[in-house]
């Protein structure tokens, strides 16, 4: 009967450690990063490079190449998907459902610096030009409106509006041509209480937040600062200014040399290596995916019009190739979604 006792326990343990300690319920698994790239590119070879381009979608496993809408002029600004994932900002020039439709055209230059605000999905900001002193001033746009609002109003050029987190603040940059000294401005989302955020030497462009709106980055010089919105330190970081932060982490993606896919963690200042191009090759523009565990790149063929996509994981550095080189001879701006 012991014996018995003894031997049934040890059935029970071994069944506890092999099958119910096989995942942790606690830490469930990661969902599969599954996404589709939206590009602007040409297949009109006849008035190359500035021919219609149109914009295009495909799955990150390379099927369903679809058309979602036709430009009928040559464009090839930013795309910024709306924040209920259903309309996309196309610079600050077109605004069209995601599956296409409701094609709207807005007659504001196209400064490409165009944000949705992050709570409202028919509202965004940019830069347009102010009269009489054609300077550059930032605006609000509600797509249901045809007038703009105008929310800086001074002798200086303001420029590349940024939204906080939450939809409450606009941080932009302000630069005078006879200083060549530019600072970095906060305000409420009308316009209201504008304050001085950073105030460095030299031209500081293309002012950032991480995935949590509490980490900013700008480049300044040939260097990227990188500070907390809750602090007055910044720290200098050589990377080059081609970086952009994961949607999900505080992990920084750049270019090395327009060969090499690099990872940089700010906090240690470490760099690592993912990949290089194929030969022939360079990379142009990058993108992170949805959940942050992959990098799409687009592939440029040296002396040759030639484009193509490059899907590389981050974590087990296997890479995939999509869309047939010889079919646009000139792919634009994308995003990942």
């Amino acid at each position: 009967m012991k014996l018995n006792f003894i031997f049934i326990t040890s059935i029970f343990i071994y069944f506890l450690f092999t099958h119910c300690h096989e995942r942790d319920p606690l830490s469930p698994e990661e969902p599969d990063d599954i996404f589709q790239i939206l590009f602007i590119a040409t297949e009109d070879t006849s008035t190359f490079p500035q021919g219609r381009t149109n914009l295009y979608s495909i799955n990150d496993d390379g099927s369903s190449l679809d058309t979602i809408c036709n430009f009928f002029t040559h464009f090839n600004g930013k795309i910024e998907i709306s924040p209920d994932n259903s309309k996309l900002l196309l610079g600050s020039r077109f605004v069209v459902n995601i599956d296409g439709s409701d094609f709207q055209e807005f007659y504001t230059p196209n400064y490409g610096d165009a944000k949705w605000k992050p709570d409202n999905s028919e509202i965004f900001v940019c830069t347009d030009l102010a009269f009489p002193n054609f300077g550059t001033e930032i605006y609000t746009i509600n797509i249901w409106e045809t007038d703009k609002i105008r929310l800086t109003n001074n002798d200086v050029d303001d420029y590349d509006p940024v939204w906080s987190s939450d939809g409450n603040f606009i941080y932009y940059t302000s630069i005078s041509g006879s200083l060549n000294r530019s600072k970095i401005w906060r305000m409420n989302y009308d316009g209201t209480e504008q304050t001085l955020f950073i105030d460095i030497p030299l031209s500081s462009e293309h002012f950032k937040f991480n995935y949590t709106g509490g980490i900013y980055s700008f480049i300044n010089s040939s260097m990227v600062y990188i500070g907390n919105v809750s602090s007055s330190e910044l720290t200098e970081h050589d990377i080059p200014n081609n970086y952009k932060w994961n949607p999900k982490s505080n992990t920084i993606a750049y270019i090395k040399n327009l060969r090499e896919i690099m990872l940089y963690n700010f906090e240690t200042k470490q760099h690592t290596f993912i990949c290089s191009v194929p030969a022939d090759y360079y990379y142009g523009e990058f993108a992170w995916s949805p959940l942050g565990t992959k990098i799409v790149v687009r592939l440029e063929k040296i002396s040759e019009l030639k484009f193509k996509f490059q899907i590389i994981d981050v974590k087990s550095k296997i890479i995939n190739e999509l869309i047939d080189e010889d079919i646009f001879p000139w792919i634009y701006n994308f995003i990942c979604l």
